[in-house]
């Protein structure tokens, strides 16, 4: 019996020897794993730190994280000097003096007049006030870049078809509704605000909520209401945002990525002002052979700042030298890559930004933009532009669809929402005027236009409204027309009268015997 118990034993302890190897590599590698999933999950628990931090939901900023960011962004513009003289530099090249806008189709060269409806439009002060006006497109360049995303409210009356632009606050907009079927394709806006409403015996405020279309969203049956609360079809909405990633709803303000450097460039600043103010303090240094003797020189020092003849001290056992400053100080240009870190998130060039060329870099670099960001205020000049094109492209179509709209049109339904056009022959093309972002001067704009004259390349007109721009002259538009015959369109180029405009067009062969 002992004997088997003997056996038993030994076969037991070989069994588990031949277990315990692969158990124990098994053990080891599974602690491994555990430790590389704690790694993994330690830095999913840091980047969800930064998405709380940052309102992040699970693809992009929620709505009210958006509203966050835009009021950091807004105090930031006003409170920091860095980013708020970007801001202005940005809108300064984006804008410049203001920007104007023709329509091809005119009086004299088509059966309907486009160009007067888009000119009434763009002159109307509460527009010019909200959208057309210089101040407002400055204003609204600078909501680009603290909000990234401006709402442009176009009330519309549908008799005249006449349309107010107005913006609405990004704190009023509390949701979209897009397409069911495309999630980048809104439809509807959603707005909860107050009104104050007085008269001569009180005033009361009153809680409001409305959705508003998405402009271009014109289905043919209009719901009045979206879950009980009510669709203002008369005003829809054009949403500009910007600075996004594809796919996201909202817009990201051009100041958010500036932040941190701005921040950081701000304390640089404020430790080199502590340092300079605490070097400032030390003005001697005493070297005495011991305590008694150091202290001796220094109510010496201190006796000869306060006597009424400073600058004299007596004789002290200690030798009195006023402090270096060799190697003590820190030059305020090093925090210039703090600088440029701002100047690239706002796209302007770090010459301008810091407003110092002569220090910061040579006169020709700091007058002149480099081809990329000149591509990039190209392109915010373009997203400027769509927004005008897509707005006035509405002030067309209310002008047909009105019952009395200035335009004549076709009205039709086509796969379930309403179509608005021009006739044959009428043409939507719009010309907009921005700013000319290259680097020519004047003298060279003059010289060009100059050489072209008389070349027969270019019209007579197209040259006059060429040097009214490098000019600087507002609404050269209006000018020309008053430069062209009323009755034919021919163009009297300045000095000229009538009569020797039509000597000359018959000479050249233009004009017959009118």
């Amino acid at each position: 019996m002992g004997r088997l118990q003997s056996i038993i034993e030994s076969a037991r302890e070989t069994i588990t020897g031949a277990f315990n190897g692969p158990a124990r590599e098994l053990e080891a590698a599974t602690a491994q794993l555990r430790e590389s999933f704690s790694t993994i999950e330690g830095m999913m628990a840091e980047d969800a730190g930064w998405r709380r931090l940052t309102t992040i939901g699970s693809e992009e900023f929620t709505l009210a994280g958006v509203k966050r960011n835009s009021d950091v962004c807004r105090l930031m513009s006003v409170s920091d000097p860095l980013v708020k003289r970007g801001v202005h530099v940005r809108a300064g090249y984006v804008f410049g003096a203001g920007v104007g806008v023709t329509a091809k189709a005119t009086a004299e060269n088509s059966p309907q007049d486009v160009n007067a409806v888009i000119q009434a439009f763009w002159d109307a002060p509460a527009n010019r006030r909200a959208l057309t006006g210089m101040q407002a497109q400055h204003r609204l360049e600078h909501a680009q870049a603290t909000d990234g995303n401006i709402f442009i409210a176009l009330r519309t009356d549908p008799n005249s078809g006449a349309v107010t632009a107005r913006t609405i606050p990004l704190t009023e907009i509390t949701g979209v509704l897009t397409n069911p079927e495309n999630a980048a394709e809104p439809r509807y806006y959603l707005r909860a605000w107050t009104e104050k409403l007085y008269d001569t015996a009180s005033t009361q405020t009153v809680s409001k909520e409305a959705y508003y279309p998405a402009l271009g969203w014109r289905p043919v049956a209009q719901p009045q209401t979206i879950g009980g609360i009510p669709v203002d079809w008369t005003t829809p909405i054009h949403h500009q945002a910007d600075g996004s990633p594809d796919g996201w709803a909202w817009g990201v303000p051009d100041i958010f990525a500036a932040l941190p450097w701005a921040r950081a460039y701000k304390v640089y600043l404020e430790d080199w002002a502590r340092l300079m103010r605490a070097l400032a303090r030390i003005s001697h240094r005493v070297t005495a052979k011991n305590n008694k003797a150091a202290a001796e020189a220094r109510r010496a020092l201190q006796q000869a700042a306060l006597s009424p003849t400073p600058g004299v001290i007596g004789a002290v056992d200690a030798t009195v030298e006023a402090m270096p400053k060799t190697g003590a100080a820190i030059d305020a240009e090093s925090g210039k890559p703090l600088a440029s870190m701002v100047a690239a998130a706002l796209g302007v060039p770090v010459t301008m930004l810091l407003g110092d060329p002569g220090q910061t870099g040579a006169r020709a670099v700091a007058e002149t933009l480099d081809r990329p960001m000149l591509n990039d205020l190209m392109a915010r000049q373009h997203l400027w532009q769509e927004t005008y094109r897509a707005i006035l492209g509405h002030v067309i179509d209310a002008a047909i669809a009105a019952p009395q709209g200035p335009l004549k049109g076709t009205v039709k339904q086509v796969a379930g929402q309403w179509d608005i056009s021009l006739p044959d022959g009428v043409e939507r093309t719009l010309v907009f005027h921005f700013p000319d972002l290259n680097e020519q001067t004047l003298a060279e704009t003059i010289d060009a236009v100059t050489k072209t004259y008389g070349t027969g390349l270019v019209p007579y007109e197209t040259l006059a409204l060429l040097t009214l721009r490098a000019l600087g002259v507002r609404d050269p538009d209006e000018i020309i027309a008053g430069m062209t015959d009323p009755t034919t369109g021919e163009f009297i180029p300045a000095g000229a009268n009538l009569a020797d405009a039509i000597i000359a067009q018959a000479t050249r062969g233009e004009r017959s015997d009118e």
